[in-house]
Order: C-alpha cells, then sequence, then structure tokens
C-alpha cells in the first residue's frame, strides 16, 4: 500500500478507501475466510487462525508472506515454486519488503474446507519517502509495533488466492486501550476487549488498521459516525 504520511494517517486512509462491499448475491463463488488475529506489538509478531471455506472447483493453493511460518494445517499443505504474482487491489501495489511463498494441500480437500494456524514477525517499517506526482508516499508489507499496526492485503498477511473477491470475518485479539478497525460491520474493541468485523459482502482485500487510538462518536439519525484519533481531542 502507498500512502502519504506516516502511520498516524494510515486510520484515515483504510477507513476511506477500504475495498466496497458487494452485493450478498454477487459473493457467491468466493472464497471465505474466519480469521483469528493476535496482535503482539512489543515483538511486532502477528498470530493467526484462518478456517477457509473455497467455492467449487477452486484449487487449494494460495501465496502467504514468507515471514509467517505454517505451525497446522488441514489437509497437510506442501511448498511449491511462487511462480508468477498476479495482485489486484483497488488501492495498493505489492510492496517490495513483500517476499512469499506459495502452499498446496496435499490432498484436494472434498469438502472445500482448510484449516491454517501460523505466525511470525510482520513489522517492516515504512519505505524512505518517495515522490509521486506533486504528493509524497511512502510504502510497507505491514506494520506491527506499539505505535499501532497497518496490515493490508498486499502484505499477504492471510492466504491469498488470487485476484479475486473474498469475505471474511475478522477477530483480533489486541492489547488494552487497542481499537482496531476493518471493513464491513463491526467494532473496533468489544466488551472483552476483542475487534470484531464482518465483510458483510465481497471485498478486494482485507484492512486492519489500529493502535492505541481514542475513539469519538456521533449519531446522525440511523447513521453512527465513528472517529479514530491518535491523541485527545474533544473539539
Amino acid at each position: 500500500m502507498k500512502f502519504a504520511g506516516t502511520l498516524s494517517l494510515a486510520v484515515g486512509l483504510t477507513v476511506a478507501l477500504g475495498g466496497a462491499a458487494l452485493p450478498a448475491d454477487a459473493a457467491e463463488g468466493t472464497v471465505r475466510h474466519q480469521l483469528k488475529l493476535t496482535l503482539d506489538p512489543s515483538s511486532g509478531r502477528i498470530a493467526v487462525e484462518d478456517e477457509l471455506t473455497l467455492p467449487a472447483g477452486k484449487a487449494a493453493e494460495f501465496l502467504l508472506n514468507a515471514s509467517l511460518v505454517i505451525a497446522r494445517s488441514t489437509p497437510e499443505l506442501e511448498e511449491i515454486p511462487v511462480g508468477d504474482v498476479a495482485f489486484f487491489s483497488i488501492n495498493a501495489d505489492l510492496p517490495r519488503q513483500a517476499k512469499l511463498k506459495r502452499y498446496r494441500a496435499k490432498t484436494p480437500p472434498a469438502d472445500g474446507r482448510v484449516s491454517l494456524a501460523y505466525a511470525g514477525a510482520f513489522d517492516f517499517g515504512l519505505s524512505d519517502q518517495k515522490e509521486e506526482y506533486t504528493r509524497g508516499f511512502r510504502e510497507t508489507a505491514g506494520v506491527v509495533s506499539k505505535q499501532g499496526v497497518y496490515l493490508a492485503g498486499s502484505g499477504f498477511w492471510y492466504p491469498y488466492f488470487g485476484p479475486e473477491l473474498l469475505e471474511f470475518t475478522l477477530e483480533v485479539k489486541q492489547p488494552e486501550s487497542w481499537h482496531a478497525v476493518s471493513q464491513g460491520n463491526g467494532t473496533s474493541r468489544d466488551a472483552q476487549g476483542l475487534a470484531r468485523w464482518d465483510s458483510h459482502g465481497a471485498m478486494d482485500e482485507i484492512y486492519v488498521v489500529g493502535g492505541p487510538l481514542v475513539v469519538y462518536r456521533e449519531q446522525a439519525g440511523n447513521v453512527e459516525a465513528l472517529a479514530y484519533l491518535r491523541e485527545k481531542d474533544d473539539a
């Protein structure tokens, strides 16, 4: 992902630029993720569990960031050559920091279900400031630090099956006082301290942006407006 400024701007950009959901009937044939993400800012690591449902005829073959080590999989996986990478997003190019591995199920899952658990370091920092037209930008494959988290599809933090739409539910275990924002319907922090999101339709990728944020809410009829700020600003 390319974005102006530093991580402090990531929340606003992700909420504004996150993929738009399609109607439910347009989501047929998409890969469905049930993700549980644990953030460890002190070590710059993430741990993920993903229960996948593949559409009929979809090969159980995907890309994943090489920094992430698969601890468990059903069915069993084998690593194969990465080959060509066709990454699609309305917002992002493939960051240079994103070193990838490709995996394939040794036995195709008869029911289209794949279960994974994996973890690893995922703090790649931000690239040097660059110029694009009249605005500067920086890029990253992902950031997990005490200042906040930024994950996008271009970092391949979840299994990537190709340039096509997907659906997801997401549960995020995060530090005290943190809020994690993603797409669709959900909450950045519930009574148990977890962020929970449901894409509520098909998306082109999955974002997670957050950190030790201050949340402001205002009701406008049936719509609730929320602002996530790095510092308190009651005005």
